[in-house]
């Protein structure tokens, strides 16, 4: 299959060979048909709903752990997060899960299950599968495993994968999206070498200042 053999190219090829005229008329016909349509629609929509139903579960959450310990009889500890949120993170997190699975099932069955391993926008759907289950059964429960510092932190984390995800979805729905995007991606590769340049310059002139004031009136290092 023609497409079937695009997948199998190096990520920098596949990136040139899917803005091809030939290449994108194939995509046209496939992503008009009703089912692909469908598969497009469910992802935009799921993303969007553990997106909200996370920000919302989340935030009652974080209040709910840090107040239920207040000994201050005054203070009404918050209540646990709506159940109504987490299941529909769940709902979402099961869509996410058999779309990976149907994904690296058809993969398999073509031979070419190295295709899903070596590309990382599979793992970074994988990552926020495995987060929306992990942090819905702490909302559920309320019990983190480490403390509700780390749930914080971990939440802000997963929020930021999230919306990884949603630029993940746009570079493959939309070709300017992707261009841009792969642009921003080599502007900073390219800038790499400058920002290590300036790091240096940055540490080297610290280190001159720390050594030409050190114990003056500017810089008294024993208080």
């Amino acid at each position: 299959d023609f497409l079937t053999a695009i997948q199998t190219l190096p990520e920098w090829l596949r990136d040139i060979a899917v803005i091809n005229d030939h290449v994108q008329d194939i995509l046209n016909h496939k992503i008009v048909q009703r089912f692909p349509t469908m598969i497009l629609i469910l992802d935009a929509f799921f993303l969007i709903l553990v997106i909200v139903m996370f920000e919302l579960a989340s935030g009652q959450t974080i209040d709910h752990l840090f107040t239920k310990d207040i000994e201050d009889s005054d203070v009404e500890p918050a209540p646990k997060a709506n159940l109504g949120y987490i299941f529909a993170m769940f709902t979402a997190g099961s869509y996410f899960f058999m779309r990976e699975l149907v994904q690296i099932i058809s993969l398999a069955a073509l031979g070419n299950l190295g295709s899903w391993l070596t590309d990382m926008e599979n793992w970074l759907d994988a990552s926020l599968t495995f987060l929306i289950f992990y942090f819905g059964i702490i909302m559920l429960t309320s019990k983190p495993l480490i403390s509700k510092e780390v749930f914080r932190d971990g939440a802000a984390i997963a929020k930021g994968i999230m919306w990884g995800a949603v630029i993940g979805f746009l570079k493959s729905t939309r070709v300017e999206f992707s261009v841009f995007v792969s642009g921003v991606f080599h502007v900073v590769k390219n800038l790499a070498a400058f920002l290590m340049a300036l790091a240096v310059i940055v540490l080297m002139s610290a280190q001159f200042y720390y050594i030409l004031y050190s114990e003056t009136d500017t810089c008294l290092c024993n208080e």
